[in-house]
């Protein structure tokens, strides 16, 4: 009775790593009414195929020899992702990250180490890329929040904060930028790191082209965890892995990261350029993605932003705006809106609405008008800087080279007309006292 007990309960096992795997593969994307039928199913087809192996059992040896093979096949799936998430809680890093993740383990999954070199300069003690924040008797105490945008991808005296530092004469602004972060991450570091060091502005760095797709992001659970896809590092982790060795190019013309040079922050930008000629000449710089690589990243934003006919991502993106508003009541809050390279150069639009060939309507100016309109009504300082960006004039072969090459992110470039766009918008007069935080999120408009 009780070989019989331990082989049903066996067999319940499999059946149930089998049912996982079977969904994982065949069901996606998530959905938890489709995953109460798949289970459901499984569970009726688990009694009969219970009754068959304990009667066939003794009498079968090829059923105990497929047995064993399913058996360890089971066991080892499961147990490289139990050993997956073990190592991601034990050594968190950037391999380990998913979209279940909480805010502040993201956070500290993607923040640089202290003293890291990066662009030839360290890190500050926080981890982030700027120097001391040190305001003078009587200067606003102004601090910045953001994404990778806000850590940039740009040596120190080129990123767009120390660009509005030297028009606004030198008021320092305090750079708080992680990397892989969105909307409901900010939140936590503004109520975290922001809002103990009494700032008397906030601005809010929203890249309007992967900070909707973060906020749209599920809220967490069992079974989210376990049967949506990106949330398994069985499925991850290889592609993380691939992603690493086959596509990321040589980065020490693009990015600097891979040499020291002797620099320091407060070094004057000439230093740099010694060092890093193209940050004066971006004609100079070196792809980080190959052409099919950038394209699937700028495809997958697609239907999430530019969709004519449906805002529903935006949902979550307002949501988070509003906890943000909420938090921030009594300090002046202002918001840079920066816009993604498909919205600057026509050329690349073009292309990466062939390469994705959509069905569905697009609208290019779309982010920025749902967004400016939700900031608008309430009484929330913001500057666009799309306008400024398309304003800019090409370079030699027609674009505007206002992105490092094949990337994503800012160049030199960019950074100085996004500096140029949050002097302004520092320089704009306080907005009127908001209206009230009444708790409700904001609903596309």
């Amino acid at each position: 009775m009780g070989g019989r007990l331990a082989l049903a309960l066996r067999v319940v096992f499999y059946v149930a790593v089998a049912t996982w795997l079977l969904f994982l593969f065949a069901f996606q994307p998530y959905d938890a009414a489709q995953l109460r039928r798949v289970l459901l199913v499984s569970a009726a087809c688990l009694v009969p195929l219970l009754a068959a192996v304990l009667y066939a059992w003794p009498r079968l040896s090829w059923l105990r020899r497929a047995y064993l093979v399913a058996a360890n096949l089971c066991a080892l799936l499961l147990a490289a992702e139990l050993s997956a998430r073990a190592a991601a809680w034990l050594r968190p890093g950037p391999l380990f990250v998913r979209p279940a993740s909480k805010a502040e383990a993201r956070i500290e999954q993607y923040r640089g180490l202290p003293g890291e070199n990066y662009f030839g300069v360290p890190l500050d003690a926080r981890g982030y890329h700027d120097g001391p924040w040190q305001p003078a008797p009587g200067q606003p105490r102004i601090v910045a929040v953001g994404d990778s945008f806000s850590q940039g991808v740009v040596a120190h005296p080129f990123h767009y904060t120390t660009v509005a530092e030297r028009l606004l004469g030198g008021i320092p602004i305090d750079n708080v930028g992680v990397s892989a972060i969105g909307p409901s991450e900010y939140l936590y570091l503004i109520e975290h790191e922001v809002l103990p060091a009494q700032p008397d502005v906030i601005v809010l760095a929203l890249f309007l082209g992967n900070d909707v797709a973060e906020a749209d992001r599920p809220p967490a659970s069992i079974g989210r965890s376990w049967y949506a896809r990106e949330n398994v590092l069985l499925f991850q982790l290889p592609k993380r892995l691939w992603a690493l060795w086959h596509e990321a190019q040589p980065r020490t013309r693009a990015a600097g990261h891979d040499f020291d040079p002797p620099l320091r922050v407060g070094d004057p930008p000439e230093r740099f350029v010694e060092w890093m000629p193209w940050l004066a000449d971006p004609l100079l710089e070196s792809p980080t993605f190959t052409r099919e690589a950038f394209l699937e990243i700028e495809k997958q934003r697609l239907p999430q932003i530019f969709r004519a006919d449906d805002r529903s991502a935006y949902r979550g993106l307002f949501r988070d705006l509003d906890r943000i508003r909420r938090a921030t009541r009594g300090i002046d809050l202002r918001v840079l809106l920066i816009p993604t390279e498909v919205q600057v150069e026509p050329a690349l639009w073009d292309e990466v609405v062939r390469y994705a060939a959509v069905v569905f309507p697009l609208d290019r100016d779309q982010p920025q008008r749902i967004v400016r309109e939700w900031l608008a009504r309430r009484g929330i300082a913001y500057a666009d800087a799309l306008p400024d960006f398309r304003a800019q004039a090409p370079l030699p072969g027609g674009r505007r080279h206002l992105y490092h090459l094949r990337d994503t992110h800012l160049n030199a470039r960019g950074n100085a007309v996004l500096g140029a766009v949050l002097a302004r918008l520092l320089e704009a007069p306080a907005p009127a006292v908001r209206p009230p935080a009444d708790g409700a999120p904001g609903a596309p408009g």
